[in-house]
C-alpha cells in the first residue's frame, strides 16, 4: 500500500504502464473521488500530484469533468447523487485552487445550455 498521496502517484506512474492504461488510473482515480459518501481529499491530492508528474494527465482530468458535467443532472434526483455532486464540486475548486487545472475547462461548454446538476456543481466550486 501507499503511504500517502505522493507515494501512491509515484507508485502508479512507475507501474510502466502504456498511454491508454495511465489515462486510465486518472479515470479511476476520478471516479472513486465522485464515489465516495463523503469528500475525501486523498483523491483530489493524488489527482494533482498525477498531473504534476506528468502533464498529459490533466488532458485526461478535463475529460472526466466534461463527462461528469453530462451526467450530474440525473444525481440530483437521490442523496447519494446529490453528495456525487458535491465531490464533483470540490474536485473542481481543489484543481482550480491548486493550478492544476485552469478556468479554460470551461471554454468548451456551453454555459446557457448547462443542466441543474452542472450548474450547481459549477456555482459550489467556485464560492469553493
Amino acid at each position: 500500500g501507499a503511504e500517502d498521496f505522493q507515494d501512491a502517484a509515484e507508485k502508479l506512474v512507475n507501474l510502466g504502464l502504456n498511454e491508454m492504461q495511465s489515462r486510465e488510473i486518472v479515470k479511476v482515480a476520478f471516479h472513486c473521488c465522485v464515489q465516495e459518501q463523503g469528500w475525501n481529499p486523498f483523491y483530489a491530492h493524488l489527482l494533482e500530484q498525477l498531473c504534476k508528474i506528468d502533464k498529459r494527465h490533466q488532458f485526461t482530468l478535463r475529460l472526466c469533468f466534461w463527462d461528469a458535467f453530462k451526467e450530474l443532472d440525473e444525481c440530483l434526483s437521490t442523496p447519494a447523487g446529490r453528495k456525487q455532486v458535491g465531490n464533483v464540486a470540490s474536485l473542481l475548486a481543489h484543481s482550480w485552487a491548486t493550478n492544476t487545472l485552469s478556468f479554460s475547462l470551461l471554454k468548451p461548454i456551453a454555459l446557457d445550455r448547462l443542466g441543474d446538476g452542472a450548474t450547481l456543481c459549477l456555482r459550489l466550486a467556485i464560492r469553493g
